[in-house]
């Protein structure tokens, strides 16, 4: 059958209002196919009407969904619209998905011709949700390139949105038992948070949403007729998290415009991602710490032998534990010092790390004594500039907690109280307003605990906690998007008993890795009530491409970490591997990155020369680890 042809179409309505078990290598490919490789390769190489897709693609200008800098200015210097393609290519008179974008011009008057087009993370983050934030990031860039920063299909700001959020009536127990006569036992017992996944999952089907057209390889094809009805014969992608994926993906498919591509904390498409739990991710990176101090003549001076030293103080505080002076954290065992390491390990706590494992190796404890009532301060940083990484979860358990006694309060409160927060949340970082606040207005029993976080905050944490306060609400997630990537692409991939006993090949009692067991239960189930189907295996072999690549990741990253990189590098032959040491999850976004500007600096510099390694001092004098050696008597 001849195809219809659907040239690239802008439309210009009135604008509206705002928007409040197979295996991954030998697997054969099935499914279906979005677009013949062949068709896609004849409507690249010979364009014209002829040869457009047979789809429609429509661009619709509209009103940028959120505020934009004072320095832009909406409809001249940024443009907002969002494309329209149908939800299954094959069925172009179907249901149709919109995809929210904004464009964002180069301030250069000759600027280059391939922009720099940023790819969210999650699955189912949103870029323009976090606009300002990521506009920051690649500020420097727009001197001389065009922005592009659009949102995948399903998510927050596009038509329709997969959310899966709760609310409405709380399950009964007898829908509970129903929704769980659907699941395996093994994946039992079930709770609401399941039960609203399979209402959201029947609800979407009901409005005609196919979840199997939300996953990573239509989100590719979505980002390449983005940049096709914009007008773009060639570009540039920045993808961090889930987003190098896509960009991934949109390599395999070797488009003859992708020019250059940067990585920023990789989730190949290779990897077994649940059956590498993240506390098997947290030992390879505290390996990795003990070999950067072996790296370091004064560390490795102070504390040679790290890592066996290491494992022989958790035998011996198993043992022996020590005892502490401390009410909530009488003694100390071998499993504590694993605990310690699963849930603290992060920037801050790094630098202290050898001092610890040596004192506690000797039955001393002053400085466990300290990190356990959060009264180690950072240490100073190597260069006046650089501060130290944020611990991002942390910020987000803490926020998320003032937040909620904020609102369950919120009725309790005077005028003069609701005014003190309004005053609080558009302040800079104050430790002391932030105590006094809780303290005055708090119940006791509720700011107790949040006092003891506050304490355990580091500075670099303090500002990100004000930043989140000052800045729009942080939105989580769209959660049916996230389950329409995980549900189709990987979790059919990783195997569920491997998954939950990763932990114990490394001589980590299950007892420390719990909660993580009992969340891995519930996305198996939870995506047994969210039918996406399963992905072809074509898209979990490696991508091979000689595209110019530039990868960036963080030494302490526990959710993508190193080894990730290192996997997906193998077949990238034009790949720079940059490890930024003593920072975490997604390299562009680090405190440390934002003040010294060096991974926008060294993109800007890549982008100009993609086939020359840019100069990369800027990691080695602003990302160094400021250990903590012992004091000189």
């Amino acid at each position: 059958m001849i195809m219809p042809c659907y040239p690239a179409t802008v439309t210009t309505p009135r604008l509206p209002d705002k928007p409040s078990l197979p295996d991954k290598a030998h697997r054969l490919p099935q499914g279906r196919a979005f677009l013949c490789p062949l068709l896609l390769g004849l409507i690249w190489l010979l364009g014209g009407c002829a040869f457009a897709p047979a789809y429609p693609v429509t661009l619709i200008p509209t009103e940028c969904p959120l505020p934009v800098p004072d320095e832009l200015e909406e409809g001249r210097t940024i443009t907002c619209g969002y494309l329209q393609v149908p939800q299954d290519r094959a069925v172009p008179t179907g249901l149709q998905v919109k995809l929210p974008y904004a464009q964002i011009h180069a301030e250069s008057a000759h600027p280059h011709a391939d922009p720099l087009v940023y790819i969210a993370g999650g699955p189912g983050g949103s870029a323009l949700a976090e606009f300002n934030q990521i506009y920051g990031w690649f500020r420097s860039i727009r001197r001389d390139r065009d922005l592009i920063f659009y949102d995948q299909r399903g998510t927050l700001l596009g038509d329709p949105v997969l959310e899966c959020a709760g609310g409405g009536r709380a399950p009964t127990r007898a829908e509970i038992d129903a929704v769980s006569a659907r699941v395996p036992a093994y994946l039992r017992p079930l709770d609401a948070n399941d039960v609203v996944i399979a209402r959201c999952a029947e609800r979407l089907q009901e409005q005609g949403i196919d979840l199997a057209h939300y996953d990573t390889a239509t989100h590719a094809r979505d980002l390449l007729d983005l940049l096709d009805a914009l007008g773009y014969p060639e570009y540039n992608l920045y993808g961090t998290s889930y987003g190098t994926r896509v960009a991934l993906e949109v390599m395999r498919l070797s488009p003859p415009g992708l020019r250059a591509v940067v990585l920023d904390s990789i989730y190949p498409p290779t990897i077994n991602a649940y059956e590498m739990q993240h506390s098997v991710a947290t030992l390879e990176v505290l390996a990795r710490a003990f070999e950067q101090c072996a790296d370091q003549p004064a560390c490795a001076a102070a504390y040679p032998d790290l890592a066996t030293r290491f494992d022989q103080a958790v035998d011996e505080l198993n043992a022996q534990p020590l005892d502490l002076p401390l009410s909530w954290q009488p003694t100390f065992d071998g499993d504590d010092l694993l605990q310690l390491m699963l849930t603290r390990l992060d920037s801050a706590l790094l630098p202290y790390l050898p001092r610890l494992v040596d004192e506690v190796g000797r039955g001393e404890s002053s400085t466990l004594i300290a990190i356990l009532r959060g009264e180690v301060p950072p240490p100073m940083p190597p260069r006046p500039m650089p501060i130290s990484a944020a611990d991002e979860a942390r910020v987000t358990e803490f926020v998320l907690a003032l937040n909620g006694a904020f609102l369950t309060q919120q009725l309790q409160l005077d005028e003069e109280a609701r005014a003190e927060w309004q005053q609080l949340t558009a302040r800079n970082a104050d430790r002391n307003r932030l105590r006094s606040f809780i303290e005055s207005h708090l119940p006791p029993a509720v700011a107790e605990p949040l006092l003891a976080q506050v304490a355990q905050l580091t500075d670099a944490d303090l500002a990100l906690v004000f930043a989140e306060l000052r800045s729009i609400p942080v939105h989580p997630l769209t959660r049916g998007a996230n389950l329409a990537v995980e549900c189709r692409d990987e979790q059919p991939f990783n195997d569920y008993q491997t998954a939950i006993s990763a932990h114990r090949a490394l001589g980590i009692a299950d007892a420390l890795v719990a909660d993580e067991l009992t969340r891995l239960r519930h996305h198996w189930a939870q995506c047994a009530l969210f039918p996406t189907g399963i992905a072809a295996g074509s898209q979990t072999e490696p991508v091979t491409s000689s595209v110019p690549v530039l990868i960036f990741q963080g030494g302490l990253d526990t959710i993508t970490p190193p080894s990730w990189a290192a996997a997906a590098q193998r077949t990238l032959s034009n790949a720079t591997y940059l490890e930024f040491p003593g920072q975490g999850h997604v390299i562009i976004q680090q405190p440390l990155s934002v003040s010294s500007g060096c991974p926008a600096q060294l993109t800007r510099h890549f982008l100009d020369g993609p086939n020359h390694i840019p100069d990369t001092s800027c990691v080695s004098n602003s990302y160094q680890i400021p250990w903590v050696l012992p004091e000189v008597s």
